[in-house]
């Protein structure tokens, strides 16, 4: 007999129905602002829980140690533990901690067994453990288990296994005792959960979360029909297809089969819990010798080497590439049985190596309980079970993403697949909670936008009056630029062009002045004024360490322009992210020109598409644009005053320094949020939150009080890259900053404020049904999403107001849609208003001639945080709390600080004064 509270819980968990939107039906049928907007059905990759029977989940973290190692490893795992945290260790049993994934589910399985006095599967006795740190329960095994029901922990005794693969070692076979505990962690109740679903926002973010992931393992401890297990580290809970790809036998991919990895994560929607299916294209290995995976590697280079091509032939620069596609492969010695070790690096040369003599080099070995292995040659060390490569040679990675391409129609057959494998899997891990999960792709709503009206002028002999372009094509979002020219075309009258790293024989004179001309041109058909034709050529070594700046110093006081140069247009030998980032550094910190980068190959060969978005470029950087919205589609529509202000923020964290990140933010200085200044601060290494933020919100207000002569009445904030943990921290701290930043000028200054967080890395994705004559066929196929489709309900926050918005469609592959969060607003604006600005915005972005997937001042902030990141160099380095604080860190072991409060004060990268007010970032 159930009970009457578990009744009520079945009852409200029971085949959750499709549930509409939070917002007015109104919206997708007769409200005036989305009159041209069209109602669409799409499919998505969610697929609906429909039922959950269990009341609660019970969280246990699982620890499991060896008791039979040495005293020696015993006393380091205690000191590591010891360094990490400072609980109370001596209700811990001694040992070292077993962290071996399929060691651990092995021996929790026995001890599970060993304690209801049978041998069944741990799952049969209502736990789910996948071998990770926590193990989970629909009941209170504390209580049923343990002698005292009052206990916390569980210690299942000491248990007798043996090592997964010492069985098929011949000889005697020595048991290994191991104690299990497990420790109660929390209980998350379903029912405070569903109510989450239905909009309760007083259930906490943190409790949401950790019940979330929760089911994120108990649904991914499922193994699906059609699946393959993986081996080693990281393969629990990671599903793939046994159905390899289509081009699984690839002649480009030699030694590995390529297929499809699904990973489930549950997510809360509005009216009930989702699955999200998300899958991506992997390259597995099976059973073979690491030598062999080496010349699969290094195929490319043994064909074309002058050498016998053979392994012996290659250098060490090139083993220090394939070091790491084989760092963390568990491998063991060929025709051995015993335990896998880990790949942890190569050696420089191999072991028996003598003067004089090449050969490859040797691996590197750890075993699972820390302790150092001999090393092993190529040859002899053989890839245990099936386990994905990763990363791969540079090749290797352009083949895999054209092979990963697929169309939407492909995408949708894969998706569906893996929604109906954990649709229709017959889980032990699911029937203990009583979980039902249905097997169809969920269908939304949705809304398509009408694209707004660009203005640009009518031809480019410089007729004044400007025009309504026509609407870009619904399915697209492009327009054409051929015939159409500048809104605000600028002129360049002195400007120079300079080499680096290349000398006239690799970089003939007439190519550089063929590039000139086609430059010129591009610049002209947009409207640009160039008024030296022929600029002046300068070819600069660049081998010494300020060749970079004593060449562009040259290049911007050259004689035969009348001024120093407005532009310096630099051709780069290569990509080489040392000579851009120190040329960026130079020009904008030190000499304060602006400078338009070209990779030489591009001189050498060069499209009339890659020479407009050049031109453009040039144009926006002197002080240009390329279109406007029309007054109704643009932030002048939200009133009549004109005083919008949009600030967009993002943080890098660099790689260069491990001292500090960097933070950009970007505000508008024009009433339709055509033209933008950016500020650069550097502050603490990975810290994605902004300090200081109230300071430069007011420098925001004063650059657009001084552009316009208006105060803003209204701030409109964009965020990118904030992580659902922080989105509380966002709300708190930089919300409030906004208001310090206003009241810093005045303290009765008070603008409405809307912020909205936006978010690219994610895996939802929406595709269309192929229809004929408004009906769909019985065999349609599927198409990407049409250019402003918006989705704002049942696989959105149920509380926190947001929409989906897929603002382009894709020339490959399928349209990844822009997930926006309106964390606050006291603008009231409407749901269907916001969505449209934002919409609108994404038609800004000025080097392109197409919707962008983010609005511009999204892209400005993220170019921004690139270019700062460039600008860091020894002199900002060198500060004296910048200083102190890697002293004090460096006495710590380079522990992070946990209390940020401690940290030093973030400050300005300062840019050259001739170029702060342009948009030099671009």
């Amino acid at each position: 007999m159930k009970g009457d509270d578990e009744k009520e819980v079945e009852a409200d968990l029971l085949a959750f129905p499709p549930q509409p939107s939070n917002e007015s039906d109104s919206e997708y049928d007769g409200r005036s602002a989305a009159e041209q907007s069209a109602a669409v059905e799409v499919v998505s990759n969610f697929i609906r829980i429909e039922q959950i029977k269990a009341k609660h989940i019970y969280v246990y973290t699982v620890d499991i140690r060896n008791m039979d190692e040495t005293q020696q490893q015993q006393q380091q795992e205690q000191q590591q533990s010891e360094d990490g945290n400072h609980q109370d260790q001596s209700a811990r049993p001694t040992g070292v901690a077993v962290t071996d994934s399929q060691v651990r589910k092995q021996v929790f399985e026995r001890a599970v067994g060993r304690n209801n006095g049978t041998e069944e599967p741990v799952d049969a006795r209502g736990v789910v453990f996948g071998g990770q740190d926590y193990a989970y329960s629909a009941k209170a095994l504390h209580k049923a288990w343990a002698k005292d029901p009052l206990a916390p922990s569980i210690t299942l005794g000491v248990t007798h296994v043996y090592e997964p693969e010492d069985p098929t070692v011949g000889g005697d076979l020595v048991p290994c005792r191991f104690h299990v505990t497990l420790q109660k962690q929390r209980r998350y109740d379903v029912k405070l959960l569903l109510r989450y679903c239905h909009g309760d926002s007083s259930v906490g973010d943190a409790y949401v979360q950790g019940a979330l992931y929760a089911l994120d393992s108990i649904v991914r401890g499922c193994e699906l029909p059609g699946t393959i297990p993986i081996d080693g580290e990281g393969g629990a809970g990671r599903q793939l297809s046994a159905a390899a790809h289509p081009a699984a036998c690839d002649s480009e991919l030699p030694g590995v089969s390529l297929h499809w990895e699904y990973k489930y994560t549950v997510r809360a929607g509005r009216g009930g819990l989702l699955v999200n299916v998300a899958q991506r294209l992997v390259p597995v290995i099976v059973s073979r010798t690491v030598a062999d995976l080496a010349r699969d590697f290094f195929a490319p280079t043994l064909r074309t080497s002058a050498a016998d091509g053979s392994l012996a032939s290659l250098g060490e620069r090139e083993w220090r590439e394939f070091e790491a596609t084989a760092k963390n492969l568990r491998v063991s010695a060929k025709g051995s049985a015993g335990c896998a070790c880990r790949v942890v690096g190569m050696s420089t040369a191999s072991a028996d190596q003598t003067a004089g003599d090449r050969r490859p080099p040797c691996l590197l070995l750890k075993a699972a309980d820390g302790s150092v292995c001999a090393p092993v040659s190529l040859e002899m060390a053989e890839v245990r079970g099936t386990q994905v490569l990763r990363p791969m040679a540079r090749w290797q990675r352009a083949r895999m993403l054209a092979l990963g391409y697929l169309t939407p129609t492909q995408r949708q057959q894969v998706t569906a697949h893996g929604a109906r494998a954990l649709g229709s899997a017959q889980s032990r891990a699911l029937d203990i909670f009583g979980i039902r999960i249905g097997v169809e792709l969920a269908r939304v709503d949705a809304l398509v936008l009408r694209p707004p009206q660009l203005l640009m002028k009518k031809n480019k002999d410089g007729d004044p009056a400007r025009v309504v372009c026509n609407e870009p094509p619904r399915d697209s979002g492009k327009w054409e630029l051929a015939t159409r020219c500048a809104v605000d075309a600028r002129a360049l009258a002195s400007w120079s062009i300079v080499v680096l790293g290349c000398s006239k024989l690799t970089m003939p004179p007439p190519l550089v002045q063929a590039f000139t001309m086609q430059l010129v041109r591009a610049c002209c058909d947009i409207g640009m004024d160039v008024r030296n034709t022929q600029p002046s050529v300068t070819y600069a070594m660049i081998s010494h360490a300020g060749g970079i700046e004593q060449a562009l110093a040259e290049s911007v006081a050259s004689p035969a322009a009348a001024s120093s140069a407005q532009l310096v247009v630099c051709v780069l030998p290569s990509r080489s992210v040392r000579v851009y980032g120190e040329l960026k550094r130079v020009a904008l910190t030190v000499l304060g020109v602006q400078t338009q980068c070209v990779v030489a190959e591009h001189v050498r060969a060069h499209s009339p598409r890659l020479m407009a978005m050049v031109a453009l470029k040039i144009n926006v950087k002197l002080g240009g644009a390329t279109a406007e919205l029309a007054k109704r589609d643009g932030p002048d529509g939200l009133g009549d005053d004109g005083a919008t202000l949009v600030i967009a923020a993002d943080v890098c964290h660099t790689t260069e320094t491990q001292r500090m990140s960097v933070a950009a933010v970007v505000g508008s200085v024009d009433s339709q949020a055509r033209r933008f200044q950016g500020i650069v601060v550097q502050h603490p290494a990975r810290m994605e939150l902004i300090e200081n933020f109230d300071v430069l919100v007011r420098q925001c207000v004063r650059l657009f009080y001084k552009a316009t002569g208006i105060k803003p009445r209204r701030i409109l904030y964009y965020r990118d890259g904030v992580s659902d943990s922080q989105l509380r921290a966002v709300k708190d701290l930089e919300v409030r900053a906004i208001y310090r930043g206003c009241r810093l000028i005045d303290p009765d200054y008070r603008p409405a404020v809307t912020v909205v967080l936006a978010r690219k890395r994610h895996s939802t994705r929406f595709v269309v049904e192929a229809k004929k004559d408004g009906v769909v066929e019985p065999s349609a196929e599927f198409a990407n999403c049409l250019a402003g489709t918006v989705v704002s309900h049942t696989v959105c926050s149920p509380v926190v107001s947001s929409f989906y918005l897929a603002a382009h469609q894709p020339d490959l592959g399928v349209t990844r849609p822009t997930c926006y969060l309106v964390l606050h607003d006291d603008s009231a604006f409407a749901p269907h208003v916001l969505r449209a600005l934002t919409y609108n915005l994404c038609y800004t972005y000025p080097i392109v001639c197409r919707s962008a997937t983010m609005p511009a001042a999204l892209y400005y902030a993220h170019r921004l945080s690139g270019k700062g990141r460039l600008q860091l160099s020894s002199r900002f380095d060198e500060l004296s709390y910048f200083h102190t604080k890697t002293q004090s860190s460096t006495t710590s072991k380079n522990k992070k600080p946990r209390n940020n409060t401690s940290l030093p004060p973030p400050h300005l990268v300062p840019v050259h004064k001739n170029i702060q007010d342009s948009m030099y970032f671009m």
